[in-house]
């Protein structure tokens, strides 16, 4: 829920203090490992399709501090693995201090967040919840430098869905006309990860705790999910243009390395979706 109060969304919230900002969004993400495996004969890739409408709104509080209340709705459908469907709605509370007056001073940002998530798969679905701190610093008209550390969980039905974790990411945006940016993003995350395989994994099972049978991916022979802590390093390229001064179509590829001793895997996500804020 990082972008339910513009910490890293693509178009900013731009309405005055008081009146809510609505963004929509809709598009596709193709998973090239959605099972998290580190065997060949286990990967599966897959395509994701992502909708989601955000309302998010801003009070002044003095003349270097605001409060930020957002609320968010959320559609992810996978048309080949339809268990892996959820909705989520939930809302957000932040606060934000500019150091000093201008658009090139720094900017601190606070952000706690809750969800309810639905799943199609009843044991994913339970409540998730974050809280983030950002730093944002404007370089020019022409660029714009973040660094954010974001605490996750989710606590699912069925244990085996659960998710805690911390992440510190870094995030530079070049944009040197109107019309179109250029951003490069990288993170860590350290915590709860899940990976599927077709048993026996004996190397799996030595790093990690198998926790329940799925039938998620169609596969031949049912898969086994595994649960362990293990980091995950991530480094991502985007492109955005703009359709106008209320959307843009962003354009990007992401690489993700998770790995905890001899255990290691990799995805690949490309994606592109369409924006319009109203």
């Amino acid at each position: 829920m990082g972008a339910l109060l513009g910490t890293a969304g693509p178009i900013p919230a731009s309405g005055a203090s008081g009146a809510a900002v609505w963004t929509a969004s809709t598009g596709a993400v193709w998973h090239s490992n959605a099972t998290n495996a580190d065997r060949d004969a286990d990967v599966v890739g897959g395509f994701e399709l992502k909708n989601e409408l955000l309302a998010n709104r801003r009070w002044s509080a003095g003349r270097d501090d605001a409060v930020l209340a957002g609320l968010r709705l959320a559609a992810e459908t996978w048309p080949r693995y339809d268990g892996l469907d959820r909705f989520s709605a939930g809302v957000a509370l932040g606060w934000q201090h500019k150091f000093g007056l201008g658009s090139r001073v720094p900017v601190l940002r606070l952000n706690v967040s809750g969800e309810h998530v639905s799943a199609r798969e009843s044991g994913r679905r339970g409540l998730a919840g974050t809280a983030a701190l950002q730093l944002r610093q404007r370089l020019g008209h022409w660029g714009l430098l973040q660094f954010a550390r974001e605490y996750q969980r989710h606590d699912a039905r069925t244990h085996a869905f659960d998710r805690t974790g911390a992440e510190s990411s870094a995030r530079f945006t070049f944009a040197p006309r109107s019309g179109w940016r250029l951003t490069a993003a990288a993170a860590r995350r350290d915590g709860g990860v899940l990976s599927y395989a077709t048993p026996p994994h004996p190397e799996l099972l030595r790093k990690a705790k198998p926790l329940t049978t799925v039938t998620t991916f169609d596969r031949a022979q049912d898969m086994v999910a595994y649960y362990f802590i293990a980091r995950t390093e991530s480094a991502r390229a985007e492109a955005g243009f703009s359709l106008g001064p209320r959307s843009e179509i962003v354009l990007s590829h992401e690489r993700r390395t998770t790995s905890e001793g001899v255990v290691a895997y990799r995805n690949h996500l490309t994606s592109f979706s369409i924006v319009h804020e109203f």
